[in-house]
Formats: C-alpha cells, structure tokens, sequence
C-alpha cells in the first residue's frame, strides 16, 4: 500500500521523512522509501536531512525498517540499487554508494565515531561505496573506507579498511578471502 507518491518519489507506510534545517533531498531518479516484501508489515522508517543534502541518482528501493541520519552539512549520494530492511546509516561527513549496489538485511554504515579514542586518527572520514557491491546481511561499514566496484561483503562483516575491486571479504575486522570474484 502507497501512502504518498510524488514526482521520484514513493513514501509507504510507517515512513517519517524529515528535511530541516536547510537540508535538501535531491531525486534525479526514482526513490521507494518503506517498501514492504509481499504480505510483510511496515515497520517505523526514518529518513532525517538535518542541513545536510541527499542525491539520489537512479532508481533506489528502500525497504522498511530503516534509520538513516544525514546531520549538518554532510552529503549522501546513492545511485541505482536495492537496500533491504533494518538498514542503519549515519552519515557525518559523506557517503557515497555507487549504481548497482545491493544492501542486505540489517547493515549498518558510518562514517562517524562520535567520539575520539586514538588522538592521532580523526572521528570522522568519507566512505565510498563503488558500482556492483553486494553487502551481505549484518555486515557494518566503518569511516574512512572505499570498497571497489564488483566487491562483496560478507554476512556479519566489519569493514576497517579498504577493499579491492572484485574481492570478497568476511570477518572481524574484515580481510580478503578471494579475488576476482564476479557475483553480477
């Protein structure tokens, strides 16, 4: 059931989609925000632009159950793709995920610590996420990443570093299990 459709734009139940503060949402696509799986119930969804901006550059499905942050001045880009339900995004600085990502269950991505353990290592850095990339269930993306195009995590990974082009990783933290992996 649809609760509202707009130009791009497609808001279903239990969704809250809040812009303050300045904060922009920019669709030059298309954006489904709360979709729910066949006979699924809809589960509270928040999308909150808090002076920040939002570009969504393809066509984008967002299923229920998601909180995604986007705080003062920081800018989240998301390309054509498919993000499953439970997904948890925080975005202090900036996020970009490429065209053709798919996110599953339950994943969480930040780029923020908020809060400083190593005086030497900052509390907030860029994530980019590059074309292709699987992102198995339960699995966190840290700051400070890239993750190259075609590349899958697995399920329940953590993300700390930088991950090759067509390269599976797994694990905590997170290595290289194989290379030249083709998951498309």
């Amino acid at each position: 059931r649809l609760v509202a459709r707009r130009r791009g734009l497609d808001l279903y139940p239990g969704v809250r989609l809040r812009v303050r503060g300045g904060g922009r949402l920019a669709i030059d696509g298309f954006l489904a925000l709360g979709r729910t799986h066949p006979d699924g119930r809809p589960y509270p969804s928040n999308l909150t632009v808090r002076s920040g901006r939002v570009n969504v550059t393809g066509r984008l499905v967002i299923h229920t159950d998601f909180r995604i942050w986007v705080n003062e001045d920081a800018t989240l880009t998301m390309g054509d793709g498919y993000v499953n339900s439970g997904f948890k995004l925080s975005c202090f600085t900036a996020i970009t995920i490429g065209d053709g990502c798919v996110i599953g269950e339950d994943v969480t991505i930040r780029d923020a610590d908020n809060h400083r353990i190593d005086p030497e290592r900052p509390e907030r850095a860029p994530i980019t996420i590059g074309e292709r990339v699987w992102i198995g269930t339960g699995a966190t993306i840290l700051k400070g990443v890239t993750i190259g195009d075609g590349a899958v995590i697995a399920a329940g990974a953590v993300v700390t570093r930088d991950v090759p082009a067509r390269s599976l990783v797994g694990g905590v933290p997170a290595r290289v299990i194989r290379t030249d992996v083709d998951w498309t």
